[in-house]
C-alpha cells in the first residue's frame, strides 16, 4: 500500500527529527458512507522507523478493512504514534532469525533487491 507508505514515512521523519519513537500506533480509514474504522497496537519497545510504523500500520488497515469486507471505497487513511519518549540515538535492530520475528527493518530493502535488481547506498 503505497499510501500508506507514503504516511509512516512523514510520520517517522517527524519522529526521528524531534528525537521522539512511540509504543502505540493507531491507523484510521474512512469508509465512503463517512464511518470511521480505527485499530492500534501497542507494541514492546517504541519505534520511530518507517518500515516497521509501515508494517505495523498496513497491518492494523487490513484488520480494519477485514470487518468490513463490503466496502470498496476508501476516503481517508490516517497514522498516529503515541505513547511517546525521547530516543535521542538511532537504536538498530538486528535479524535473529527467530520464527516469531514478523518485522525486520531490513524486509523492505530485500523486496526493494528482488524487485529491482539492487539499491544505492
Amino acid at each position: 500500500m503505497p499510501t500508506l507508505r507514503h504516511l509512516a514515512d512523514r510520520v517517522a521523519s517527524r519522529l526521528r527529527a524531534k528525537a521522539l519513537a512511540g509504543r502505540t500506533v493507531t491507523a484510521r480509514v474512512r469508509l465512503a458512507d463517512m464511518r470511521a474504522v480505527t485499530r492500534s497496537m501497542t507494541l514492546e519497545a517504541p519505534i520511530s522507523a518507517t518500515t516497521m510504523l509501515a508494517e505495523v500500520a498496513e497491518d492494523l488497515v487490513r484488520a480494519a478493512l477485514a470487518d468490513h469486507p463490503q466496502e470498496r471505497i476508501i476516503t481517508l487513511f490516517a497514522i498516529s504514534v503515541s505513547h511517546l519518549r525521547e530516543q535521542p540515538e538511532l537504536q538498530l535492530e538486528l535479524s535473529l532469525g527467530l520464527p516469531d520475528e514478523k518485522r525486520r527493518p531490513d524486509a523492505f530493502r530485500e523486496l526493494a533487491e528482488k524487485t529491482l535488481g539492487g539499491t544505492e547506498d
